[in-house]
């Protein structure tokens, strides 16, 4: 579309394709599907959360979700066992790792 010098890093169609990560739980794929049914568990509702310095929690149904903005770890939003995360090292020792997100049940 352009006769210039994209922005942005042109992707590898043979590294990245929906035939390689079909089958990898670890795959962007995979993480959207699972945020895809997951919001179809999540019921009725939306209330952003305050009191998170750089971190976007908020309230939907019986859950609530933390999306990390920063470069930094910032304070987890959750008090209970994450049900999904954006990977496997999402939240450790209180803290949502950068950049990272995070779904679990409200607890109380």
């Amino acid at each position: 579309f352009t006769s210039g010098d994209p922005w942005l890093p042109l992707v590898d169609p043979a590294e990245r394709n929906v035939a390689l990560q079909q089958n990898d739980p670890g795959s962007l794929l995979h993480l959207y599907r699972l945020l895809i049914e997951a919001r179809k568990l999540l019921g009725k509702g939306f209330r952003l959360v305050e009191g998170f310095e750089g971190v976007v929690p908020f309230e939907r149904g019986d859950h609530v979700a933390g999306i990390n903005t920063t470069a930094g770890s910032q304070p987890v939003p959750i008090t209970g066992p994450p049900e999904l995360t954006t990977h496997p090292d999402s939240v450790a020792d209180g803290l949502l790792a950068p950049h990272a997100g995070v779904l679990a049940r409200k607890s109380g």
